[in-house]
């Protein structure tokens, strides 16, 4: 299909030189000339490709900014925006499914939006469109996001086929986020905007624990995260179709510990209890050495907490004072011996973020006990993108691909 899906896009650069072409051959070679015009379309350039041009080797230049088109090897390059959107509307009008003339009309009309959109936002951070284009894989999946956004005829999805193209465009290579991407599209239209919607929160919290280095920074994303409120339903279908659709799985143990007690294991130093110096140096030897660690109550310059959100800062703190490991245990004790509790934990995030209280309903618990397949982390992100402006992190495991 590949290959056919260029030669149709060098057949329609390259109309007005066909055109030339029949007349020639009409002309010079009649006989000839009359079966090439029985052939219409496409196929009029294929048979002019085997029948008059045969095995003959073709050669062709073209200065700067040009587009070349061969009819034996179809290849084009230079394209302006302007051609890559025709292009892409041409190709498409090709394989539309037969509809009914109205409905053909609605599905070319939201095709059209959703290349204009794609091209625009393409060309906002490219002063000119990338070779990528030009690949079969890309062109596909151009094809492919026309079709969905003609299916669904939502905005919002609309909004994440073109952000799902434009990663995909930017991930050249064959990795598995390209992998990613190319089936992204094709499963993002069978997803409802709340399916979407858990999908994000559920790669928020569960791969990136909030993003959270500090309390502000902490207080920030959740005030981001509550732009993906949802709230599920016990045994919901939901779950079941996320599952089907290839976006996530159920973990085995799908009563999941509680979001609270991940938080802590995660960053238990942004849930630390006060504590006062001599409790610091009681159960920490040397403890002299690591005032650089303790951050005084606003309130009471008499309390401290550890400013090390986690036993990396720690570590990475050792490292670069040159200490040894012996006292790095008790560090680490302390931490975790003076953590908050669960209800503690939860009301600081709640006092932090009030709305961001959908985060502890337990018939959303389902949600954390999903694990994200890839092709439901390039939907999340994307969504997080939209709503957002900017891309959260990938999964570690995806990271280094």
């Amino acid at each position: 299909m590949g290959v056919q899906w260029h030669r149709r896009i060098g057949a329609k650069l390259a109309g007005r030189r066909l055109c030339a072409q029949e007349e020639s051959l009409s002309n010079s070679k009649p006989d000839v000339g009359k079966k090439f015009n029985q052939h219409p379309g496409w196929w009029r350039h294929k048979y002019w490709e085997q029948e008059v041009i045969g095995s003959k080797n073709q050669t062709q230049s073209g200065g700067d900014g040009s587009t070349n088109v061969q009819a034996q090897n179809v290849y084009i390059s230079g394209l302006t925006a302007s051609e890559a959107r025709q292009i892409a509307i041409d190709v498409y009008k090709e394989n539309i499914e037969k509809l009914s003339i109205e409905a053909a009309q609605v599905a070319i009309a939201r095709a059209e939006r959703l290349t204009e959109a794609f091209i625009e936002k393409l060309s906002e951070n490219h002063t000119s469109l990338p070779d990528e284009l030009k690949s079969p894989g890309m062109q596909l999946s151009i094809l492919n996001a026309q079709r969905e956004s003609a299916r669904s005829g939502e905005k919002s999805t609309e909004e994440l086929l073109v952000s799902l193209l434009v990663e995909r465009t930017n991930e050249r290579q064959r990795t598995l986020r390209q992998i990613a991407f190319e089936e992204a599209i094709t499963v993002v239209s069978k997803l409802t905007d709340k399916q979407v919607d858990m999908l994000t929160v559920n790669l928020c919290v569960s791969d990136n624990y909030f993003a959270a280095s500090s309390i502000p920074a902490l207080k920030q994303f959740l005030s981001t995260l509550v732009k993906f409120r949802v709230i599920t339903n016990f045994r919901s279908p939901d779950i079941s179709h996320l599952e089907f659709t290839g976006c996530a799985k159920l973990t085995k143990d799908n009563h999941t510990k509680p979001l609270e007690l991940a938080l802590n294991n995660t960053y238990p130093g942004l849930f630390q209890n006060y504590f006062s110096e001599d409790e610091f140096s009681k159960k920490v030897p040397e403890h002299h050495l690591y005032k650089e660690l303790l951050t005084p109550n606003p309130s009471d310059a008499g309390l401290f907490t550890l400013n090390a959100i986690s036993t990396i800062e720690i570590n990475r703190f050792f490292a670069q004072k040159g200490y040894g490991n012996d006292n790095k245990k008790y560090l680490f004790e302390f931490q975790k011996s003076n953590s908050m509790d669960l209800e503690g934990i939860r009301s600081k995030i709640l006092g932090l973020e009030l709305s961001s209280d959908f985060l502890f309903e337990l018939r959303n618990r389902q949600i954390f006990s999903l694990e994200l397949n890839p092709v439901g982390v390039a939907i999340a992100r994307a969504n997080f993108y939209r709503k957002v402006g900017y891309h959260i992190n990938w999964p570690f495991y995806m990271q280094g691909d």
